[in-house]
């Protein structure tokens, strides 16, 4: 049966982020009926270019979906006792975010590593702090069960083959959102459910875009709405490992080779490792660059308050593998922290 449109559209995002409201606002400025979704539970495929928006069915041109919603901001109250299952950014930021709030931090996880996809710099930064802060890392732990009673959290892990019980007022566990989940439809417009999903934006097929958790370059937001506006029919990046968590006072990054897999890319490298001026009740703030032997950064990593460097600039020269000589031109010192991220590339 011929399904009744009663709606077009040229573009839609789905999502609710920064860098989704970013390109929404881009997009709008050239296509009028530019739609913004910013609940998963508000649109989905019902055919290839038809969708229900808001239960109004739509055709569309083109659709971005951001593949990871992010959470609502959690509320962080005093406890006695919290548990955070993961070792994830996510399950990072939490657990940093209630040191101070909690007279005990449990953070289980079955990883060898928290942060793994970091440089080890910021891996044994934060291990430092989340021990100094007295949190409990339960590293090589699997959760077997839990059970709620009379407000309190009874966690049963296994560790090394040993029985591990934990109370706690609030248990963490990791946020999961399938974004080929079938609220969204995505076999409907042809694409199917047990493809992986990118890391970065890509296109599916010449109707549907998935914005990944990979921070854009301006110039890769720039490309996308290209493809957003215009009849081209795939499109993709090629963006370096970014990594980014932000808690509530400063952020941990760590962009393109980190130096434990340097060996697996490069034959040879330079380090330069920066010390900032670090607040009380924060982890060590610095900077770490790494660049290959004839001058290209190839990896930036650290842990730094929100406002000390623009990082978009350090994907940038990690993306372009900018030449040391150059990247000292393009920072424009007018701030100390700006002047310290100059030196640590000016000793490479």
């Amino acid at each position: 049966m011929k399904q009744i449109v009663t709606k077009q559209v040229s573009a839609v995002v789905v999502g609710k982020s920064p860098q989704a409201l970013f390109i929404y606002k881009l997009l709008k400025e050239t296509l009028k009926d530019a739609v913004l979704i910013d609940s998963e539970t508000q649109f989905r495929f019902i055919g290839k270019n038809i969708a229900s928006i808001k239960g109004v069915k739509t055709k569309v041109k083109k659709v971005l979906i951001e593949t990871v919603l992010p959470t609502e901001k959690e509320q962080v109250v005093q406890n006695t006792a919290v548990a955070v299952v993961g070792c994830d950014n996510e399950a990072i930021a939490r657990a940093l975010n209630y040191v101070g709030h909690a007279q005990k931090i449990f953070l289980i996880s079955e990883s060898t590593h928290i942060l793994e996809d970091y440089d080890n710099a910021v891996q044994d930064v934060i291990t430092r702090f989340l021990k100094k802060s007295k949190v409990k890392m339960c590293l090589e732990t699997a959760v077997l069960s839990s059970v709620t009673a009379r407000s309190k959290h009874y966690i049963t892990a296994e560790h090394s083959g040993m029985p591990l019980r934990i109370i706690a007022d609030t248990l963490l566990l990791p946020t999961v959102l399938d974004p080929q989940a079938e609220h969204y439809g995505l076999s409907n417009a042809g694409i199917a459910t047990n493809d992986a999903l990118p890391s970065n934006t890509m296109s599916v097929n010449e109707t549907v875009g998935l914005l990944g958790s990979q921070n854009l370059t301006l110039r890769n937001v720039e490309e996308l709405v290209q493809y957003m506006t215009s009849k081209k029919k795939s499109y993709s990046i090629h963006s370096p490992n970014t990594h980014i968590c932000r808690t509530e006072s400063y952020v941990l990054f760590s962009i393109g080779t980190t130096e434990q897999s340097i060996g697996n890319v490069h034959t040879g490298y330079r380090k330069s490792v920066m010390r900032l001026p670090t607040v009380a009740g924060t982890p060590t703030y610095f900077v770490k660059l790494l660049a290959s032997t004839s001058g290209r950064i190839i990896g930036v990593s650290g842990v730094i308050e929100h406002t000390s460097f623009d990082l978009d600039l350090l994907h940038y020269f990690v993306q372009n593998k900018t030449h040391l000589r150059d990247a000292k031109k393009m920072i424009y010192v007018d701030t100390k922290n700006s002047s310290y991220l100059y030196d640590a590339i000016a000793s490479l």
